[in-house]
């Protein structure tokens, strides 16, 4: 089963991180620059590599050219995700699940 989240991606940041979140949604900054979709792979190699899951399992559904994204992932790797932000004391619900 897959999960979609909404993230709030910042390319070109200093460092490519998990920052918090931003209005509700997870922030990723990426160092990689929003230049012929460099940001959007960036951003599910740090994900896949995040989350402990293959690049091959997340997909951005929309927002191929926006900061706000809707991303769908494997139910486990939303799990280490819930769990890498209580870490940071913050939590977040997915939109939506699918099959």
């Amino acid at each position: 089963m897959s999960v979609i989240i909404s993230l709030y991606v910042q390319p070109g940041a200093s460092k490519t991180s998990l920052v918090g979140l931003h209005n509700g949604m997870p922030k990723i900054a990426l160092k990689a620059k929003p230049v012929d979709g460099e940001a959007n792979k960036a951003l599910i190699a740090f994900l896949a590599n995040l989350l402990g899951t293959t690049k091959a399992s997340i997909e951005i559904l929309s927002g191929q050219s926006s900061r706000h994204k809707r991303v769908s992932l494997p139910e486990d790797s939303f799990n280490r995700l819930n769990g890498l932000l209580q870490d940071q004391h913050v939590r977040f619900e997915s939109s939506e699940s699918k099959p």
